[in-house]
């Protein structure tokens, strides 16, 4: 049987993302990038509506927002394959 390692499960609740056992790992991390996605997506729109009315000091803030974004879903980065361990049944 498998199981999620801790550390994953602490980062995925911090997402409000609680996997059981026999969740597929690939769908939790799928999830977690449809997150993602939606929030890249806000940053992005905020960032063109401030550029379409003129104010180019957004710039940094944009890239700053990306940085932050890149850090708080870091656990992307880790290969889903390491998400779980097996763990033989008793």
């Amino acid at each position: 049987m498998r199981h999620y390692r801790q550390e994953v499960l602490e980062r995925l609740a911090g997402f409000a993302v609680f996997p059981r056992p026999y969740t597929d790992p690939v769908l939790a991390r799928d999830f977690l990038k449809a997150l993602h996605t939606m929030e890249i997506r806000t940053i992005r729109v905020e960032q063109q509506k401030a550029e379409r009315a003129g104010d180019r000091s957004t710039r940094a803030e944009y890239r700053d927002k990306v940085i932050a974004l890149r850090k708080k879903y870091e656990i992307l980065s880790i290969p889903v394959e390491w998400w779980v361990v097996d763990k033989d049944e008793p």
